[in-house]
């Protein structure tokens, strides 16, 4: 017996659906400061408005300490809108933009569950050939503090008790969506360094962001859409706009700063652009820099902690439980210190490996003073701490679990390594 199958639409007269080049997935939350931020920054977005190529969804709730104190009518408890065609901004009340309410405040941000199911929606109200998501909010790279569940990663949501989002949530929401991103970007501090990036790598092709902390105000929204609209076809296309953004980002930024004290206004951050299917090659130098300082370290033991000592930090801030000072640094100059301060020939030969590799992976990062007077750039966030904190710290149970380490195996150094550098170079004065 032979089955024939057959099917066709119900109705024969509904408009098929053409996919926008992009849809831009926002996710986010006010983290008790940004609400105005985010405000501004919904603006901008439709300032230039939804187009055909390029569409925009969010999720977002604003903070619990801004709502108490205003009406904040649609934009009440955790909601979804699709960014509506170009409006005129002048005296635009957003409060009254059309949203759907999905719950309350305490809907967990940080649940991959909920992550999933916003990309899954955004997938079927703006289909797209490619999908960016934003994750937008307060960011501390990837760090073990005296609170971890507060300062893992991203999203610090005050509704509900300032939980954040560990690296592994955010990769499992995207994955659990079924649904590869083309672009992830990060719009909060300290989100590029090498042990998120290539976690990153397993969800989407590339990645922008910034490894030291950005201003509050964030991303400008009217430019991205302007940028993914002039992309025409192929991903050469696409790296050239996100780099333009980038550059233009970082531009209005430095010409743009807040008065805070680690800016002291001036604003002196990076952006980049990293093609995050070109990690391997980094990891493969990366594991052969971790193997060498290793065999070498009873020889070379001082020069290497003072080469930590004269390493450029990415993030000015200490561990309230131990009083030592976050670990991100730079990576390309960590690798440069080591080799000069102990003229270790083979470290020489993998810093200049580990340049080349990262030139193939991340396009052109522009910074600002001071790092313009002695460098062309920053390159990417790395972790330095040593064994005694490697073990207090917790990182035993959690490093290892890293597609960096498992690619790079560079807790090996991390496990060797007696030094905790002391943050002592940084880019304030």
């Amino acid at each position: 017996m032979v089955v024939f199958t057959s099917s066709c639409s119900s109705d024969p007269d509904e408009p098929v659906v053409k996919k926008a080049k992009f849809t831009v997935m926002l996710y986010g939350c006010g983290g008790a400061t940004l609400d105005e931020d985010f405000l501004n920054n919904l603006k901008q977005a439709i300032a230039y408005g939804s187009t055909d190529d390029v569409k925009m969804t969010y999720q977002m709730k604003l903070s619990k300490v801004y709502v108490e104190h205003r009406d904040v009518g649609n934009m009440e408890g955790t909601f979804r809108m699709m960014l509506p065609e170009h409006m005129d901004t002048t005296g635009l009340d957003v409060f009254k933009l059309p949203t759907t309410r999905i719950g309350d405040s305490t809907i967990p941000l940080y649940d991959p569950q909920t992550l999933a199911e916003f990309i899954k929606w955004s997938a079927q109200v703006a289909p797209a050939e490619n999908y960016i998501l934003v994750f937008w909010n307060h960011g501390g790279g990837w760090n073990i503090a005296s609170d971890a569940r507060k300062a893992r990663s991203i999203l610090s949501d005050d509704n509900v008790d300032y939980h954040t989002m560990a690296l592994w949530q955010c990769v499992q929401g995207v994955k659990d969506s079924g649904i590869r991103l083309k672009v992830l970007l990060t719009d909060a501090c300290n989100m590029h360094t090498l042990e998120n990036l290539f976690d990153y790598a397993t969800v989407a092709d590339y990645c922008v962001g910034a490894s030291q902390p950005t201003p509050d105000y964030g991303t400008n929204y009217y430019n991205l859409l302007k940028h993914l609209n002039s992309v025409t076809t192929g991903d050469e296309s696409l790296e050239k706009q996100l780099q333009l953004f980038a550059d233009g980002q970082q531009a209005y930024w430095f010409t743009h700063p807040l008065e805070t004290e680690y800016d002291k206004g001036e604003y002196y951050g990076d952006m980049g652009v990293v093609d995050l299917r070109k990690l391997p090659a980094v990891a493969s130098v990366i594991k052969g820099i971790s193997s060498e300082l290793c065999l070498t370290y009873d020889m070379h033991r001082d020069e290497y902690d003072r080469a930590a000592e004269q390493c450029h930090l990415l993030f000015p801030a200490r561990d309230a439980a131990t009083g030592n000072y976050q670990c991100i640094f730079d990576a390309q100059d960590y690798f440069n210190q080591l080799a000069i301060t102990s003229g270790n020939g083979i470290l020489r030969l993998f810093a200049d490996r580990f340049a080349q590799a990262m030139a193939q992976a991340q396009y052109r990062v522009t910074c600002n003073p001071p790092f313009r007077n002695w460098k062309d750039n920053v390159s990417v966030g790395i972790i330095i701490t040593n064994e005694a904190l490697y073990n207090e710290l917790g990182y035993e149970s959690t490093y290892p679990l890293l597609e960096f380490d498992k690619q790079s195996g560079w807790s090996h150094w991390l496990k060797t390594n007696q030094h905790h550098p002391s943050g002592s170079i940084t880019y304030i004065d």
